[in-house]
């Protein structure tokens, strides 16, 4: 009947007032609404009601969007004649299930629901269940109760998350409604009530408070002849964070807001460092169309640290056409105004700096400056901005220009630095849903020629230029291929990978870097469903260090494998070969790479080797180890300064702990250090290190091994500066005979001192006194010893000497005093000076040029440096 379809099945009677309907349905184009299972019960008639005394069903399901046609739907069945008497009908118990669903594929809402007492009056109760497809409302219960006598209704709604209570009570004076609300898994409620008089023409909000993250919501409002004001504050501690209020006309069909002061937090915690200063006034009409207009001011706008000055917001229009004005004052950004046309679809742009705004430096721009220019997005989108002081030259300038045949292409240029862009759609256009979501998909499609967004989104061209660098990606016929290449101080690099998007191409990635003193290079070969080919070779001539890395990789969804091929390690002219490296992995996820089996280096300069794992977890472990390391070798590697020095070197690195957050030890130690063939005995060393702090605890320790003594001990902490304490006792100075060979020789005695290092401004600061007990040494010209036990103090980087030494036969001595500066310029280094009224200057009982004994009178300086 007017296209309304209405069928049933199985009906049947159920003695004596009993109705039972196994399907119902009423169907009208798309909409339907079917119910399963209806059940009837105590059907009758008394004192002009149609009563029920159950009304259940199993299911029933609404499919379409609901609408006032519906209600039309049964309107064959209604009678025409309103004459008479009204047709009242009450239900004693009413339950069942339902789902709605708009249209298939979208989400479908469900509900079990029981309704008590229901009459064309009103209802006395109400308990109902609802699964939505919501965030925070996937389950909702609902509870009412509804007393005729007391006109009283309450409602109870539960979630999850929180649970609300809310009454209506009508009083002689008027209804009033109260409500409370408390969160379950967050710490909030709040709680008000609205009171209206006996005519239900004038309402009040009173009492209304909410309590959040130690903040307190009040809320105050009225409504009487149309005219409704409602204000709102935030406070914590007693101070006011924010403060809105609003009047309207529902006549008049007209608001009023007014804004003051607003700190961050107050609808989001991670906005508790936002504080905006100033005012903000708005008014609506709707009227005849929805007419807007609003302005604001304020000092500033501040967020943590940083602050921004004279910030300015207005606009007005109706809702199609209206216009938004910004503006803002800062010593960084100086002057930012924007207008923009809704109508248009477009923005218009004007912004001003000056030297105040230091975060532009080094961008190559001048230190005064300004562009204007709009942005729109009709039509695919255009731009264009440039300088507005010069029209002959900017600095700063964007341009867009594009169109559906000819494509679109982007130029951008600030400073030194260009970029442009070619694409056959408009960038408004692309869709990023089908972008890798993470690195390893992203690169895994690149090296396996799978990455084809580029192709889907019609981008050709993407091009960069800085002063030391070029970047550039191309779409060509079959394949794309990224380059980038630099040419900085430190030297040239260049990064280039090919990938096919069709064909069976591998993919091919090369990379080099050349510096005076380092030259690098990868190869990386790349197929899909085969390993991957990694090749790189170092080659650092300076140190002396020359490597060839083969690599097997098999890259996972999330988890790569490497296997280490056929490689040698060469420093210093000694080769060395690898073993282990068969299962290096990195897990994307967890961002861990692991040594799931030791890596090895060995031969001629020793061997190292890694195992462990470095990742975010705080409780990951790698343990680097060194073995037999030829101190003459390795010190070359490093650039150190070449010494007559003997050894091997032994210890462990430990990192335990997050990346960057490590706890650090290290052990090192040198079972026989020799200097020009002198033993100095046995060094130890034990380092701890906090990565995150930066704190350092170490002591080291010297001697010969077999004896009681020490002749070098030392302990220090930096925290967060060095401070280092060390003893000298009795160090051998027979180990200066190397040093001295030919001016000084013979030497003997011992070093003795007590020495503290501290770090001051970027550097050490030394302190403490010493000795050269019994120190003699022979000169090999005159043949004249002399001994003595000279003192020397330490103070920051000079090294003060004073003493007196005699000559073996007791004929005279020397008085001696001066510095060693250790920071002084080349050759100034020493400067030492003699003096006495009696030494013995000749001391040969033979020779082929001159010999005898010489006493005499005079004075000496000692200058230069160390060679």
């Amino acid at each position: 009947l007017g296209g309304v379809k209405v069928h049933w099945d199985v009906l049947s009677w159920e003695p004596w007032t009993g109705l039972h309907v196994g399907e119902l349905s009423i169907q009208s184009e798309d909409d339907t609404i079917k119910m399963h299972g209806l059940k009837l019960e105590g059907i009758g008639y008394s004192q002009g009601i149609w009563r029920l005394a159950a009304c259940q069903w199993d299911s029933l399901v609404i499919k379409g969007t609901p609408s006032s046609e519906w209600g039309h739907w049964v309107d064959p069945w209604l009678p025409t004649d309103t004459t008479g008497a009204p047709f009242l009908w009450s239900i004693g118990a009413l339950h069942g299930q339902v789902r709605y669903q708009a249209h298939p594929g979208e989400p479908s809402y469900a509900m079990a629901f029981a309704l008590r007492e229901v009459s064309n009056i009103g209802a006395s109760g109400l308990d109902a269940t609802l699964e939505l497809p919501l965030k925070g409302l996937e389950h909702l219960a609902l509870h009412g109760d509804y007393s005729e006598e007391g006109e009283f209704w309450s409602l109870t709604a539960e979630t999850d998350g929180w649970l609300a209570e809310s009454q209506l009570i009508f009083a002689e004076t008027g209804p009033v409604i109260q409500w409370d609300v408390a969160g379950k898994s967050w710490e909030g409620s709040a709680s008000g009530a609205i009171v209206g008089d006996t005519s239900l023409a004038t309402w009040k909000l009173l009492a209304t408070q909410a309590f959040w993250r130690d903040r307190t919501w009040l809320a105050e409002g009225s409504l009487a002849d149309d005219q409704w004001t409602l204000s709102f504050e935030e406070e914590q501690e007693g101070h006011t964070l924010a403060s809105v209020s609003a009047s309207g006309d529902f006549a008049q069909a007209d608001i009023d807001v007014l804004w003051q002061n607003w700190h961050g937090g107050v609808l989001d915690a991670q906005l508790q460092d936002l504080t905006v200063d100033g005012q903000f006034s708005a008014h609506v009409d709707f009227s005849s169309s929805l007419s807007l207009s609003w302005k604001g001011e304020g000092a500033y706008i501040a967020w943590a640290d940083q602050r921004l000055k004279g910030w300015a917001l207005e606009g007005d229009g109706p809702l199609e056409s209206v216009q938004i004005r910004a503006s803002l004052q800062d010593p960084h950004v100086q002057s930012l105004v924007a207008d923009l046309e809704w109508k248009r679809n477009r923005v218009n742009l004007v912004w001003s700096w000056n030297e105040n705004t230091t975060w532009l430096e080094g961008l190559g721009l001048p230190l005064k400056g300004a562009v204007d220019g709009y942005f729109s997005w009709a039509n695919g989108g255009h731009a264009h901005v440039e300088n507005a002081l010069d029209e002959g030259y900017s600095p700063l300038f964007l341009d867009w220009q594009g169109s559906g045949k000819k494509g679109h292409s982007i130029d951008l240029r600030v400073g030194n630095y260009r970029a442009s862009l070619y694409s056959s759609t408009s960038p408004l256009e692309w869709t990023i849903d089908k972008l890798p979501n993470n690195a390893s998909s992203a690169l895994n499609e690149w090296l396996e020629g799978r990455f084809l967004w580029p192709q889907k989104v019609g981008l050709k061209e993407v091009k960069f230029f800085g002063p030391d660098m070029e970047a550039r990606y191309t779409l060509k016929k079959g394949y794309q291929q990224i380059l980038v290449s630099g040419d900085g101080a430190s030297g040239k690099w260049n990064f280039e990978s090919s990938s096919p998007t069709q064909g069976f191409r591998p993919v091919e990635t090369h990379a080099t870097l050349v510096t005076d003193g380092l030259k690098a290079g990868i190869d990386w070969l790349s197929r899909n469903g085969q390993k991957d080919r990694i090749r790189a070779r170092v080659d650092a001539d300076e140190m002396g260090i020359k490597a060839d890395l083969v690599l097997a990789l098999n890259r996972g969804e999330d988890r790569w494998n490497a296997q280490l091929q056929a490689s040698t390690l060469e420093i210093q002219g000694r080769t060395g070969q690898f073993s282990g490296g068969q299962n290096l992995e990195y897990d994307w996820n967890r961002q861990r790479f692991a040594f799931n089996d030791a890596l090895i280096w060995s031969g001629k300069a020793g061997s190292i080797g890694i195992l462990g794992a470095l990742s975010p977890d705080p409780y990951e472990v790698l343990r680097v180890q060194w073995e037999a390391l030829p101190l003459p070798i390795w010190t070359q590697a490093f650039g150190l300064p070449e010494l007559p020095i003997g050894g091997e070197l032994w210890g462990q690195f430990i990192f335990a702990g997050a990346i960057g957050e490590w706890q650090t030890s290290a052990d090192a130690w040198i079972p026989e250090l020799t200097l020009d063939e002198r033993s100095l005995g046995t060094i130890e060393s034990q380092w701890d290190v906090d990565m995150e702090s930066g704190e350092v605890a170490m002591k080291a320790q010297a001697g010969w091994p077999g004896q009681d003594s020490l002749w070098f001990e030392a302990t220090g902490e930096r925290n967060p500066t060095w401070d280092v304490e060390c003893l000298i006792d009795r160090l051998p100075l027979t180990i200066l005979n190397g040093f001295t060979e030919g001016s000084l020789d013979a030497w003997s005695g011992w070093l003795n001192a007590e020495v503290s290092l501290r770090e001051q401004k970027g550097e050490f600061v030394g302190s403490g006194r010493g000795t050269l007990e019994s120190a003699g040494f022979t000169l090999p010209v005159t043949g004249v010893r002399y001994e003595g036990s000279p003192r020397f103090r330490l103070q920051g980087s000079k090294v003060l000497l004073e003493g007196n030494l005699k000559d073996s036969k007791g004929v005279g001595s020397l008085a001696l005093n001066g510095t060693v500066d250790l920071k002084a310029p080349a050759g100034k280094t020493i400067d030492v000076r003699f003096s006495s009224p009696r030494f013995l200057a000749l001391d040969l009982d033979h020779g082929e040029n001159f010999y005898g004994f010489v006493r005499a009178l005079g004075a000496g300086k000692l200058h230069g440096g160390f060679a």
